[in-house]
């Protein structure tokens, strides 16, 4: 019997080596894999537990993770920033090659967060897409594959791709995406969050007329979401409470773009 992910895998055409500009290889970012996974067998060693996501799907798990540079500086912190002010974990000590090899070519001064994610094997994560992410909102999504297999398949735009392990990609989740992993063995990727700037534009393809239609309804989206999610939040206390995190954050950037003085 033929399982549904396989139904889907097989019903779709990998689109390997025709790629737009949502999801395409960073060929110029020198990646070792046996370095990556000897960082991973570390930190699963040292942190067994891992953090479980809120993306729950009917007949789905949720995705874990664990990150190596966060907003708080705790491996449990999974929260995504806009802004490069994020900090190390004690998960980080433990991946050498990552912290010393891999993350000084996307730029460290960019970093917005850096983490493990795991999708369970015979699991996945539902079809989402996060407003706040992509080219538009200069918050971008390298995923670098470091245990995989050919039944892990990702969804962006209509299209599946497999990422085969050892190469760093650029994937787009202001799109519609997904998750599937029918194979035998669970999926492990590095997820390393960068704000688009000088530090980090070379690495992506040049924004095209089309890609800018697109950015103007994404912005347009996001913006809408937050002022809902804002005038939800000013009517409760642990509304008001976050926004004066999220305020204090927005200081803290300020402030470490001014530098000292």
């Amino acid at each position: 019997m033929t399982s549904a992910i396989e139904q889907h895998y097989h019903a779709r055409t990998r689109h390997e080596g025709e790629f737009g500009n949502l999801v395409y290889p960073l060929d110029q970012v020198r990646v070792d894999l046996q370095g990556l996974r000897a960082d991973y067998d570390r930190v699963s060693a040292a942190h067994p537990d891992w953090t479980p996501q809120d993306r729950k799907k009917v007949g789905k798990t949720n995705w874990t993770g664990i990150s190596l540079y966060s907003l708080n500086g705790r491996a449990d912190d999974m929260r995504c920033s806009s802004y490069p002010i994020t900090k190390p974990t004690p998960a980080a000590e433990y991946c050498p090659h990552i912290m010393n090899e891999l993350l000084p070519q996307l730029g460290i001064g960019s970093l917005l967060r850096v983490a493990f994610y795991r999708v369970d094997a015979g699991t996945g994560v539902g079809r989402h897409r996060d407003w706040e992410m992509g080219r538009a909102n200069g918050v971008v999504r390298i995923h670098v594959p470091i245990v995989t297999n050919e039944q892990a398949i990702m969804f962006n735009n209509g299209r599946w791709y497999h990422m085969p392990a050892g190469q760093a990609w650029y994937f787009d989740t202001s799109s519609i995406h997904a998750v599937e992993n029918g194979g035998d063995e669970h999926r492990i990727h590095l997820a390393v969050d960068v704000r688009v700037g000088k530090e980090t534009s070379h690495l992506f393809k040049r924004v095209q007329a089309s890609d800018r239609i697109r950015f103007v309804y994404v912005r347009g989206r996001t913006f809408w979401k937050r002022v809902r999610a804002f005038a939800s939040l000013v009517w409760s206390d642990d509304g008001r409470r976050r926004i004066a995190e999220s305020l204090r954050v927005r200081a803290r950037a300020l402030r470490a773009k001014l530098g000292p003085g």
